[in-house]
């Protein structure tokens, strides 16, 4: 055993972990359907590019399917009430 996995054992002995217990593997027979570039995603016939704002969470731009654009600007808003005291 060498020094990395040693100290990945030790690691997962500090966590609970077996150390005899293999990470879950990823299994794409034909490749990847996906691709990221930078904040753009490709998946299947979809492509949008996605960011996270402080104001209002994660959000995603120019959704489009089949490059016919579906949605402009879809983002999740967090409602905050501050107050002054």
């Amino acid at each position: 055993m060498n020094q990395q996995q040693q100290q990945q054992a030790e690691a997962a002995a500090e966590r609970g972990a077996s150390s005899k217990q293999r990470a879950p593997r990823c299994y794409a027979p034909d490749g990847r359907r996906f691709t990221v570039s930078g904040r753009h995603v490709s998946w299947l016939h979809w492509q949008f590019y996605f960011n996270i704002r402080t104001t209002t969470g994660p959000v995603f731009h120019d959704v489009r399917f089949r490059a016919q654009r579906i949605i402009y600007e879809l983002a999740l808003q967090v409602n905050t009430l501050l107050t002054i005291q």
